[in-house]
């Protein structure tokens, strides 16, 4: 496997240290055979905030935005550091995208193609069942996207994955709820963050998200599209909602 970051030293030998350290300590899970390439690029090449992706089964890319935050690359006095967990954290599911696409063949190629219907509701269930995985990691839960969610107002009155990546935008918020709902439930804090929430409309979909994850979890493991058009609806219904609620 070929790991490297092509524009910073500390940041390629720091990032072979970390992945083989991963892969160690936590790659006895996963079946990673298909993975080529590990790629670290600068935080700047994407127009929105992501620590990591996984390209396809052979590649994945992690972004400098962590890596820049470290007050040293000795692994030894990063033990209880935080950027550093949340660096191996990134690793582990990017590698679980990696796991899951050979498990889930269908449900991948429908996250990759432009079936908007099938398209939709598997990349939302992909991205849950990834964070699931890891959203407690090493003990440690990382309540900061949880907090920033629910600080969020969600007046959504336009739904774009181009531009605007904001809470007045319905696609941000359909890309970060997985992990959202992830988070909540893993952590059981649903009340706690659900009371935070002013917008009840947002409140609604959560609690309609959350009851049709409850169904899903009793499925899985799944490869088929089908199970999964009873979210592809909430996610539209709710979708029209707020559309007519905010975009005057």
């Amino acid at each position: 496997m070929r790991v490297y970051c092509s524009y910073k030293k500390e940041f390629n030998e720091f990032l072979i240290a970390v992945v083989k350290l991963v892969i160690k300590e936590y790659g006895y899970n996963l079946n990673i055979k298909s993975l080529e390439e590990i790629e670290l690029v600068n935080k700047n090449v994407y127009s929105y905030p992501t620590d990591g992706r996984t390209i396809d089964k052979s590649k994945i890319i992690v972004t400098s935005r962590l890596y820049e935050l470290l007050s040293t690359f000795n692994i030894d006095q990063l033990k209880e550091d935080k950027n550093y967990i949340s660096i191996k954290k990134t690793l582990y599911h990017e590698m679980g995208h990696v796991n899951d696409m050979t498990l889930f063949p269908v449900l991948y190629n429908y996250g990759f193609s432009s079936n908007c219907k099938e398209q939709i509701a598997s990349q939302f269930w992909l991205e849950y069942i990834a964070e699931i995985r890891t959203v407690i990691f090493e003990n440690w839960f990382d309540s900061s996207l949880c907090d920033d969610f629910v600080r969020k107002q969600w007046n959504c009155t336009m739904s774009s994955l181009d531009e605007n990546f904001s809470d007045s935008n319905f696609a941000y918020l359909v890309k970060v709820m997985p992990y959202f709902m992830a988070g909540i439930r893993k952590s059981n804090s649903k009340d706690f963050y659900i009371s935070k929430i002013k917008n009840a409309l947002l409140t609604n979909f959560i609690r309609e998200i959350d009851t049709e994850l409850d169904i899903l979890e009793e499925r899985k493991p799944f490869d088929d599209v089908v199970i999964l058009y009873e979210l592809y609806d909430i996610l539209n219904k709710f979708y029209k909602l707020f559309m007519q609620e905010y975009k005057k």
